[in-house]
């Protein structure tokens, strides 16, 4: 299951078009962002979601 989290991250990258300044925006770190947007697109069924 997503959560709201999850979903911020992914609402981030898509209005950053960055991994790097979404990752600045969320306050983590960019391998942190990249782990957590690869989980969503598992849940997804594999579907790259960006």
């Amino acid at each position: 299951m997503l959560t709201v989290k999850e979903l911020l991250y992914v609402k981030l990258v898509a209005q950053e078009r960055s991994f790097s300044a979404a990752a600045k925006r969320a306050k983590i770190s960019q391998p942190a962002l990249s782990a957590a947007i690869a989980k969503v697109e598992e849940q997804a069924g594999g579907v790259s979601i960006l």
